[in-house]
């Protein structure tokens, strides 16, 4: 399989067998194993549902689930970036009585901002007449479950991960979970008395607590495993860095399902239904992009160690040229099989093709960027990023009221892709201006290697 892995990237060049031998066998081979099986169960389970629940069950779970995550990122309360800034350095420091403050602190202030959060929702959605949303007030009402264990999963996941137990966290959240999920469809699908959406909502929050339970007794096992430290020092537990979390969070989700949730409320939930799985497939179109951002800080570090700091920004080159024609090779595969695939799930999937062509170019556009946006993050200049994605959220938005109404799916992704569009191309001016360059997958040889030239001379004078 290696020697198949290798004779296609080839066609790339040596250089590039290099980057993907160091970025995916030596780095995060085991982390990036588990998404892509994680990957496979998400798609399979989206399958079992739609095809054994029906395309309007499907619709109106999809226009349920994306509510509910959104709804999720605001009651988690910015405790998942928390986890992740303070519990490393808590551990490092074996500050064991911090770490199950940090935990218990989260957990108390997620109770309180996930009951705000439902309540609010509740009377929203059964006393104020907001679209087709009012019209599923009944499937809404059971997805308040579904964010209160969504909102539990994800802060449990990060304070695993803060513990540096990715992989722990990456197993439960990924292969687990989809598991529970497509064991607790079957289980309602056979033996439940209540209707099929339902069902299919009630096996989503079941597989949510069972994934939530297992990172509890990892938790617990894992704090038992860490040695007391001997300060009495008080824990920093302020709310103030949280609302900016919060706010981050809640913009990128905006901007990465904002088509998803005005196509419910301007189209029929089967065509939420219908939408959703191209999404879903152009997810795996774009992993790529999402593998690099995996590795980004490694690699932006140790280019800036051996080569310094003026040649980070080139890695952008490289980044962009693997990056571009990977999602070509995934997107091709696609647009040769993506029409039949889509049949697996019901012949009125297959209506959404077009939107996937659409994705298509999209991921190829953002490809082409070379993640600019992590780089400048990782780089300390995240207020260029804030900016831009609100000025190309805003397009968005305007474009898909405008177009949604007049084309349905296509509209939404139609809206989407300029979007992205206007987000990459303000991400390269942003670039050009501070770096002078350019970034794109067809760069000559000379210029991916510039890096270690400059090096040599800063070195000399």
């Amino acid at each position: 399989m290696y020697t198949w892995f290798t004779k296609i990237w080839q066609i790339l060049g040596k250089d590039n067998i290099f980057f993907y031998e160091g970025l995916l066998l030596k780095r995060a081979f085991t982390v990036l194993s588990i998404q892509f099986a994680g990957v496979i169960l998400a798609f399979g389970s989206n399958l079992l549902l739609a095809r054994l629940y029906g395309e309007q069950v499907y619709g109106i779970y999809s226009l349920v689930s994306s509510w509910s995550v959104l709804l999720s990122v605001v009651a988690l309360f910015g405790m998942d970036d928390s986890h992740l800034v303070k519990v490393p350095v808590l551990k490092l420091k074996g500050e064991k009585r911090k770490l199950k403050e940090q935990l218990k602190w989260s957990l108390i202030i997620n109770i309180i901002s996930t009951s705000i959060v439902a309540i609010l929702f509740y009377l929203i959605i059964n006393f104020v007449a907001i679209s087709r949303l009012s019209e599923n007030a009944y499937y809404f009402n059971y997805s308040l479950a579904m964010i209160c264990f969504l909102t539990l999963l994800n802060n449990l996941i990060c304070f695993l991960r803060g513990l540096d137990k990715v992989v722990l966290g990456e197993l439960v959240d990924k292969i687990s979970r989809p598991v529970f999920f497509i064991l607790f469809l079957l289980i309602f699908f056979y033996l439940g008395k209540t209707n099929l959406t339902v069902n299919a909502i009630i096996a989503n929050s079941m597989g949510l607590l069972s994934a939530s339970l297992l990172l509890g007794f990892a938790i617990i096992k894992n704090l038992k495993r860490i040695e007391s430290g001997h300060s009495f020092e008080k824990g920093n537990f302020s709310l103030a860095p949280n609302t900016r979390y919060v706010l981050l969070n809640l913009l990128y989700i905006l901007s990465t399902r904002v088509d998803i949730l005005l196509l419910g409320l301007f189209s029929e939930t089967t065509a939420v239904g219908h939408y959703n799985i191209a999404v879903r497939i152009a997810d795996i179109i774009s992993s790529p992009i999402a593998i690099i951002n995996l590795s980004l800080p490694t690699l932006i570090s140790k280019e800036r160690i051996q080569k310094g700091e003026q040649s980070a920004p080139l890695l952008m080159y490289r980044i962009s040229k693997n990056s571009f024609f990977q999602c070509m090779l995934i997107g091709l595969f696609f647009m040769a099989t993506g029409h039949w695939i889509l049949g697996w799930y019901g012949t009125g999937f297959t209506n959404v093709f077009p939107v996937l062509v659409i994705f298509f170019l999209s991921s190829l556009i953002s490809a082409c960027t070379g993640s600019i946006d992590m780089f400048f993050i990782l780089s300390g200049h995240e207020r260029k990023i804030i900016y831009i994605r609100i000025l190309s959220l805003v397009l968005t938005l305007s474009l898909s009221i405008f177009l949604i109404p007049r084309w349905n799916t296509i509209g939404a992704a139609i809206a989407m892709l300029i979007g992205n569009l206007i987000y990459c191309i303000l991400l390269q001016y942003s670039f050009f201006k501070k770096y002078g360059i350019f970034i794109h997958p067809f760069a000559k040889k000379n210029k991916l290697h510039v890096s270690n030239t400059e090096s040599e001379e800063n070195k000399i004078t």
